[in-house]
């Protein structure tokens, strides 16, 4: 099951298409990519922003903005995760540092798009588009890269 993340904004974000079926996904950001979601799908109905849009991280869904089993093992805060780094094997090291980087982008499309006004953001598991939100929080944008595991489920962010 994925975690999918929706953002909704005052103007529409630039597209970042999904990589092709067999194609190299981006040495940066993977499989990261921005849809636009259709007036009529049923998720919308959670913002009262004009335009949203599905946002993907490297991994093409929303999970590889966590870093949950770092998360699940204590380490809450990026800074703790950087400082245990060298503890990781290799493959834990360039995951986190994947999700890192996913968390860097999603800031920054957040800190770019809130210019024109507040930045929405629904997390939820693939399927409970339709469920209401659990949760209601007013976040900073350095929120998303402080903590490993940023989003919760069913949770709806206001970015000021």
């Amino acid at each position: 099951m994925c975690l999918m993340l929706w953002m909704g904004t005052t103007h529409p974000l630039p597209p970042l298409p999904r990589c092709a079926p067999g194609a190299t996904p981006d040495e940066v950001l993977g499989y990261a990519c921005v849809d636009h979601v259709p007036a009529e799908a049923v998720v919308r109905k959670r913002f009262a922003s004009p335009h949203v849009a599905y946002v993907g991280s490297h991994k093409g869904c929303g999970c590889g903005f966590e870093s949950n089993g770092l998360d699940f093992d204590g380490v809450e805060t990026t800074e703790l995760a950087m400082e245990l780094l060298p503890a990781m094997n290799e493959n834990e090291q360039l995951e986190f540092l994947a999700e890192q980087r996913s968390r860097a982008w999603l800031r920054a499309m957040v800190e770019s798009a809130r210019t024109d006004g507040p930045v929405e953001l629904f997390a939820c598991w693939a399927g409970d588009e339709c469920e209401p939100a659990l949760h209601e929080h007013v976040i900073d944008p350095a929120d998303l890269t402080r903590t490993t595991a940023p989003l919760t489920e069913r949770a709806h962010y206001v970015l000021r």
